[in-house]
């Protein structure tokens, strides 16, 4: 074996085994996660949960600016094989006051508005806020050092305290302020996980500040800022005007549909996250042509699971619905509807992501995500008044799909994507999607349990595109623990 192929070898069983411990990581702290969410939906009805997420919404609005992308570009420092430890410490410090600032004006601004009924809940999201975004820097800090297993503990523990503290202050009182303290108290001991575990791994302790250092940050981080404030606004825009326009109930309907079909981004960042340290070191062995095809076969891999999951979604939402969130919350089987066929622009761009972030070329596609900010504020104006969440719903959907579009194109023209995989692949996917609803949808008219029938046309649609010889599926296979399950002789 030649030094490029062992060296890509290489690389492929690192991101199969960082993104296997992410996706340990994220599964059980999304399982914590969405069994919160379930409970609290459902304990504290449409309003509450309303109340609830507008304030979350009202918060990321206000802590646009905290949010700065310093922790990406730290990232990618230390995965490039730098250890600047002034850049490091700068950007630590320039974090930390940015945080001290946007909460105070949050919670300045929470406690003098309008909406008395979140006057308590102000001060509570603020600091978990606070704590949150201090853990998260420790975590991205330990991410580029590929230290996933050291992460995954500390996200599963910090998770699974938030759920214990949730269900205790359940049993008191089933109140917003419950759970926002169950959030806050969760958050304190993640940021205390996160120093203990990462302060010695790059030292903050002691503060190097200069002018020159400083403006290297703002300089170099001012398109992570822009690309995280327009990712933020988007996503929080619409539960705010929706707040605005109309009642905490009608939110609270498009905030169980959100965090339902949020649950499904899951996939494109794990897979983005692992990838990026490598695609990273790539780009500092000038190995720019094989980052760029290195793109290509991640958008195919990414696409075999985009079509099951949609299927399963329009077949099974209102069974799930029903299930989870109750009989209250029928009024979000619409939204959940239109907001699934985000995972197409999501998915995508989330990849993508890290293709630019190795390159360093977010500065050309800042405009792009500024178009799309005030495309969805457009249309949040129009179609809210008179659609409520289902025009936020469409809304949002529109203008991720123009972000990734315009994105991919632009991408595309500059750097060539290898789209050839995705072609070859294209037939067995929609073959193996057709067989999937078909199965599904006679299992349902058969009385079968709509877990059984969901399960069971997944499994089908994998194992047509196994029995296919599917290019993407085969290579997840032959990098992963399942190899020894299944016999892969060659792709």
């Amino acid at each position: 074996m030649d030094s490029n192929a062992l060296e890509n070898s290489q690389i492929k069983a690192i991101v199969a085994n960082n993104t296997l411990w992410l996706f340990i990581s994220e599964i059980a702290s999304r399982l914590f996660k969405a069994i919160i969410i379930i409970y609290a939906i459902r304990a504290l009805g449409k309003n509450g949960w309303g109340m609830f997420s507008y304030t979350l919404a009202l918060m990321g609005f206000f802590t646009i600016f905290a949010e700065n992308g310093l922790g990406i570009m730290v990232s990618r420092e230390i995965a490039s094989g730098g250890n600047n430890k002034k850049i490091i410490s700068s950007a630590f410090f320039i974090k930390l006051v940015l945080l001290l600032i946007s909460t105070t004006v949050f919670i300045i601004y929470g406690l003098n508005s309008g909406k008395t009924e979140i006057h308590q809940l102000i001060p509570i999201i603020g600091a978990m806020f606070f704590f949150d975004s201090l853990k998260e820097f420790y975590l991205i800090i330990g991410r580029a050092r590929e230290k996933m297993h050291t992460e995954s503990a500390i996200r599963i523990s910090s998770m699974f305290l938030n759920l214990l503290l949730t269900i205790v202050l359940f049993t008191k009182s089933k109140t917003p302020i419950s759970l926002g303290y169950a959030y806050m108290i969760s958050a304190f001991f993640g940021l205390i996980f996160s120093y203990i575990a990462y302060s010695k791994l790059v030292s903050i302790n002691k503060i190097y500040l200069s002018i020159k250092s400083i403006g290297s940050i703002f300089i170099e981080a001012w398109p992570f800022t822009i690309l995280a404030i327009t990712d933020i606004l988007m996503f929080n825009i619409d539960t705010l005007m929706l707040g605005h326009f109309k009642s905490f109930g009608e939110t609270g309907l498009y905030s169980a549909a959100g965090r339902m079909v949020q649950l499904f981004y899951i996939l494109p960042a794990l897979f983005s996250s692992a990838l990026l340290p490598s695609l990273t070191k790539k780009l500092h062995s000038n190995d720019t042509q094989d980052l760029t095809a290195s793109t290509g076969k991640a958008f195919s891999v990414i696409s075999l699971f985009i079509l099951p999951i949609i299927i399963a979604i329009l077949f099974l939402s209102k069974d799930i619905v029903g299930l989870l969130f109750g009989s209250d919350y029928h009024g979000s089987i619409v939204p959940i509807y239109i907001l699934i066929f985000s995972i197409f622009p999501v998915f995508y761009t989330t990849l993508l992501n890290s293709s630019l972030f190795a390159l360093n070329a977010q500065r050309k596609f800042v405009h792009l995500h500024i178009i799309g900010l005030l495309i969805s504020i457009i249309l949040n104006l129009i179609l809210i008044p008179m659609y409520g969440a289902i025009g936020a719903s469409i809304s949002l959907v529109l203008s991720l799909g123009f972000i990734a579009v315009s994105t991919i194109t632009k991408f595309n023209n500059e750097h060539k994507i290898d789209f050839s995989l995705i072609r070859l692949s294209l037939p067995k996917l929609f073959i193996s999607a057709l067989i999937m609803s078909i199965i599904i949808y006679l299992l349902q008219i058969s009385g079968v349990n709509f877990i059984v029938s969901g399960v069971t046309g997944i499994l089908i649609y994998f194992g047509i595109l196994y029995i296919l010889k599917e290019n993407s599926l085969l290579e997840i296979i032959n990098h992963t623990p399942l190899k020894y399950i299944f016999k892969v002789n060659q792709y």
